[in-house]
């Protein structure tokens, strides 16, 4: 797959999990930053579309990781994916909690409390 391919398919995903909207705030912030910083992003998100896994998983993947590196911040955008991706607010939790004896309870802790803002502020995308 050529760079081009990557980011367009990268694009499409950004736009399927956050939805239109939200991934157009989301690009212009990202172009802000830097050029090249957005251009890894939707590389990163181009994974989504592997067949191995589904993208429900992939969030749940990414909440779990998120967590054991304490990134509340970036936790919380993919909270909303993963719910746009089709995970529960069970799921999402239940992954947090699997981090504890790893990642350590103050870490999941503020995962927990960071996930649970985020399900009561949720909209579907949009």
């Amino acid at each position: 797959m050529s760079d081009g391919d990557v980011l367009s398919v990268g694009r499409r995903m950004g736009e399927q999990i956050w939805g239109k909207e939200r991934f157009g705030r989301m690009e212009d912030s990202g172009k802000e930053m830097h050029p090249a910083f957005w251009d890894i992003a939707l590389t990163a998100w181009s994974l989504f579309d592997r067949a191995e896994l589904e993208p429900r998983i992939r969030s749940l993947c990414l909440v779990a990781a998120l967590t054991v590196m304490g990134r509340t911040e970036e936790l919380a955008i993919h909270t909303f994916g993963a719910l746009n991706n089709g995970a529960t607010p069970q799921e999402i939790e239940e992954a947090i909690v699997q981090t504890a004896p790893y990642g350590g309870l103050p870490t999941s802790r503020a995962a927990l409390i960071t996930a649970k803002k985020c399900f009561d502020k949720y909209q579907p995308k949009r």
